[in-house]
């Protein structure tokens, strides 16, 4: 139920539930004290949330890291690798 809300209704619980789900195999009684600490929380914020009322108008953005790391064409374009996503 926990792993419904979280990903359906409630992502601020998202990180709990992934961690307490990961011992779902083997619990022990510090993960069910856990469950009870987030459904406590569930229902102390049953009020909280945010609001978004139906307006007809609907806009997605997404930010991407599309200049490959800031390597982009510092590089020999023919190289197959400088055209790879770096990470530091």
């Amino acid at each position: 139920m926990l792993m419904y809300l979280a990903a359906n209704t409630r992502p601020d619980i998202a990180y709990a539930v992934h961690q307490a789900a990961r011992f779902s195999q083997n619990p022990k009684n510090s993960h069910a004290l856990t469950i009870k600490h987030i459904l406590r929380y569930l229902e102390k914020t049953q009020d909280k949330g945010m609001y978004m009322p139906p307006d007809g108008y609907f806009k997605l953005s997404c930010y991407v890291d599309s200049d490959f790391g800031g390597l982009f064409g510092s590089e020999d374009p023919g190289n197959p690798v400088s055209v790879k996503s770096r990470t530091g």
